[in-house]
């Protein structure tokens, strides 16, 4: 079965305006290749600066200076001129910052309701049931859809930055880091929310992280970036139990609750059996 999402090659530079502009460009992603199965998640890792959210900005079709292929569902992304709109109804994206991305000035049934609007043929009642819908399925209260995002926790508004990715029924999801803003209970509780909806409609994840111990339960798969550069990619577990890359290791040296000293003597303990083997 082809894979939902192929990256081949990417690379994104950027060059400074006018006077300012250096004789070399940033390279902010350097031939990077990836790709994600339907109803999958790949978890992309890095620290701040690695590359990784202008890597899902590319496929998201937020990024243009860039290289190489993007290829969805057998479609090349990077020959679009103007974003199609079946596109935008296919891949969706949940972001950092729950109270940056949702418009404080309209009610949360606005908020879910706008994707519907612009992206099926729902209208009226329809509109209304449909939001109920999604807002009970990411745990929130339907009666509470004319209230405005400031009446929320973070995680609640998060939810709703669910919701609204979920109104279009998309086969892809971009999630930029989506717990990162939100204190280590509220975290566990969204995480096992993306795995429940995923369970229940079969939505692929390109998941953006730099906490390996939490990607490692979010994910299927678990790239890792540094430099703007793909360093390591394998099964999330083999890749959290044995990493091979020094960059990997000190990752996972950094995740909270991950103890480094007991992890490197499985390592030692494994790589011992498989010599005697």
């Amino acid at each position: 079965m082809s894979a939902l999402l192929e990256i081949e090659n990417l690379r994104v530079e950027y060059r400074s305006p006018g006077f300012l502009r250096r004789k070399d460009p940033f390279v902010a992603v350097d031939d990077v290749s990836l790709s994600i199965g339907r109803g999958q998640t790949l978890g992309l890792v890095g620290e701040s600066g690695s590359g990784k959210t202008t890597a899902a900005r590319a496929v998201l079709r937020l990024v243009r200076a860039a290289s190489g292929s993007i290829r969805f569902d057998g479609t090349e992304v990077t020959e679009f001129g103007r974003v199609p709109r079946w596109y935008r109804r296919r891949v969706q994206a949940i972001f950092q910052d729950p109270t940056a991305s949702l418009n404080p000035s309209w009610s949360v049934r606005d908020i879910v309701a706008e994707p519907l609007r612009v992206h099926t043929d729902l209208r009226g009642s329809a509109i209304v049931g449909r939001v109920a819908t999604l807002l009970d399925q990411v745990g929130l209260d339907p009666a509470l859809d004319h209230q405005r995002p400031a009446a929320f926790s973070g995680g609640q508004r998060q939810r709703i930055g669910i919701a609204r990715a979920l109104a279009t029924q998309p086969d892809l999801i971009v999630c930029d880091e989506p717990v990162s803003a939100l204190d280590v209970s509220t975290q566990s509780t969204i995480v096992n929310l993306l795995n429940q909806v995923q369970r229940d409609t079969g939505v692929a994840y390109l998941f953006i992280g730099h906490d390996l111990g939490l990607m490692r339960h979010m994910s299927d798969r678990l790239a890792v970036m540094y430099h703007g550069k793909l360093v390591e990619e394998g099964p999330a577990e083999d890749v959290y139990r044995d990493p091979r890359e020094d960059y990997t290791r000190m990752l996972l040296d950094a995740a909270p609750g991950f103890d480094p000293t007991e992890q490197r003597r499985k390592r030692e303990l494994r790589r011992a059996s498989t010599t005697a083997a």
